[in-house]
């Protein structure tokens, strides 16, 4: 390993040791690819070194943001989703004012 690795890895290990951060965030801090930094994490996260704290949602609103934490823990899994829950979301985007305003059928005469 290069001093160049070496030192990425003593940073990264320093700042999840601080704090929980997103991969992009790591890499950011670095300086280097969000590639780059996948790769460590996925690494450390094969030993257990570091584990998933959380999921974060994104711009859509969906929670696909990982976001990690070192040391040893019980990664975070997502609420279990019924079929009923799809159902509901798939009338929704398909009827998008269903849940706004609730029309009133009207009694005609």
């Amino acid at each position: 390993m290069s001093p160049f690795g070496a030192s990425i890895i003593a940073a990264f290990v320093k700042r999840l040791a601080e704090r929980d951060c997103t991969a992009q965030q790591l890499a950011d801090h670095l300086g280097v690819d969000v590639r780059t930094v996948r790769e460590i994490i996925k690494a450390f996260h094969a030993e257990r070194l570091l584990h998933l704290s959380t999921k974060l949602p994104d711009r859509t609103g969906k929670r696909s943001i990982s976001q990690y934490r070192w040391g040893f823990g019980v990664d975070y899994k997502l609420p279990h989703t019924t079929s009923n829950d799809y159902k509901h979301r798939k009338k929704d985007k398909l009827n998008p004012l269903r849940r706004r305003y609730k029309v009133k059928k009207s009694v005609s005469i």
